[in-house]
C-alpha cells in the first residue's frame, strides 16, 4: 500500500515538473517568434526611412531606439522564462534520480545527461545552447537598431542642410523641383 502511494506521489511530482517546464518552454519559443515578428517589422520600417525621397527621416530615429528598446525588454523576459524553465529542470533532475540504476539507465537522465553534455560541445561550436542564441539575436538586433538611429539622424541632418531657410518655408518637394530643373538647365546637350 506505502509502495503504491508513493508511486501516485511520484507520478504527480512528475506530470506537475513536466507541466510547468512545458509551460514556460512553450512560452520562451512563442514569445521569441513574437519578438522576431516585432523586429523585422521595425527593421524594415527603418530601413525604408534611409530611401532618399521618404519624408519624414527622423521617424527612422525613433524605430531604431524603438528596436533597441524592444530588443532590451524581450532579453529580460527571456531571462525570466529562462530562470522559470531552471526550476522546472531541477525538479526533473531530481525526479529521474531513482532511474539510474545501470550505466545504461543513466541515458533515461534526460535533463541530468544533457546538462553533463553540452560543455562537450562549447570547443566545437559557438552559440551552442537556447540562451546563448537568442542573447546573441537580441544583441543583434539592438546593435542594428542604434545603428539604423544613427543613419536616419545623420539622414535628417544631412537633409535640413540642404534646405536654406527660404527653401524649409516652400517644403521639401518644391526644393527637389527647382534642384531637378535647375540640373536639367545646366547639363550640356540637353
Amino acid at each position: 500500500m506505502q509502495t503504491e502511494a508513493r508511486y501516485r506521489d511520484t507520478q504527480a511530482a512528475w506530470e506537475h515538473a513536466w507541466k510547468y517546464f512545458n509551460v514556460h518552454a512553450t512560452q520562451r519559443m512563442s514569445v521569441f517568434n513574437f519578438y522576431l515578428i516585432l523586429v523585422g517589422l521595425l527593421t524594415a520600417g527603418m530601413v525604408k526611412t534611409f530611401e532618399r525621397d521618404f519624408p519624414f527621416p527622423w521617424l527612422g530615429c525613433v524605430l531604431g531606439a524603438t528596436l533597441v528598446i524592444m530588443s532590451f525588454i524581450f532579453w529580460r523576459f527571456d531571462e525570466r522564462t529562462r530562470f522559470l524553465i531552471r526550476c522546472g529542470e531541477d525538479a526533473l533532475k531530481i525526479l529521474e534520480g531513482p532511474l539510474r540504476e545501470t550505466e545504461s539507465d543513466a541515458k533515461l537522465q534526460i535533463f541530468s545527461r544533457e546538462a553533463a553534455l553540452t560543455p562537450t560541445f562549447r570547443h566545437w561550436y559557438w552559440p551552442t545552447t537556447y540562451t546563448e542564441c537568442l542573447r546573441l539575436t537580441f544583441a543583434l538586433f539592438a546593435l542594428l537598431g542604434l545603428l539604423g538611429a544613427v543613419v536616419a539622424a545623420g539622414n535628417e541632418l544631412d537633409r535640413e542642410a540642404l534646405l536654406s531657410p527660404h527653401d524649409a518655408s516652400r517644403g521639401h518637394g518644391a526644393v527637389m523641383a527647382d534642384a531637378a530643373s535647375r540640373h536639367a538647365t545646366a547639363a550640356p546637350g540637353r
